[in-house]
């Protein structure tokens, strides 16, 4: 393992990282998975699986959203708390970043922001913030229940 490293630093740290960096997380496009001034973990991803977070070069910034899907040399990422889609070459992804959500979690998202991607071209602008809108609730609630639910599974199998 490495020293904390900033966010700034990663572009120096994760060309030859071994076998993880960590650093504090900046913004809050993954809450409630990943919080403001969290520190997590990233290694080489072994890989592209929808559903699991990723640090990627997106322009002149590095950022971690989940993976939506990956199709012929293209990755598209979405926060789960931000509604942009962000389509990387998957030679731009860096590493793997360790969360906490749940698999179930990780597998609705996955439909949800499938979904979301799918009719996003096709709504009209009033309707597709209606939908965001939508979409980020249902996130929230959706990480609250399956929350909830692997709390109760870990205390009865003690």
């Amino acid at each position: 393992m490495r020293r904390s490293t900033k966010t700034a630093d990663v572009y120096q740290a994760l060309p030859g990282f071994e076998p993880s960096v960590r650093f504090q997380l900046t913004g809050r496009s993954m809450e409630p998975c990943l919080l403001l001034g969290q520190t997590v973990e990233c290694r080489t991803p072994r890989s592209l699986t929808p559903g699991n977070c990723y640090l990627f070069r997106f322009g002149d910034r590095m950022l971690i959203h989940r993976l939506v899907k990956a199709k012929n040399g293209t990755a598209f990422f979405m926060g789960d708390n931000s509604g942009s889609i962000e389509p990387v070459s998957c030679g731009d992804i860096v590493a793997e970043i360790e969360d906490r959500a749940s698999q179930l979690y990780k597998l609705i998202t996955v439909i949800i922001n499938r979904l979301f991607l799918m009719t996003a071209d096709f709504l009209p602008f009033f309707l597709r913030g209606f939908f965001l809108r939508i979409r980020l609730k249902g996130l929230k609630i959706i990480f609250a229940i399956t929350s909830y639910f692997i709390k109760i599974r870990n205390n009865y199998f003690r």
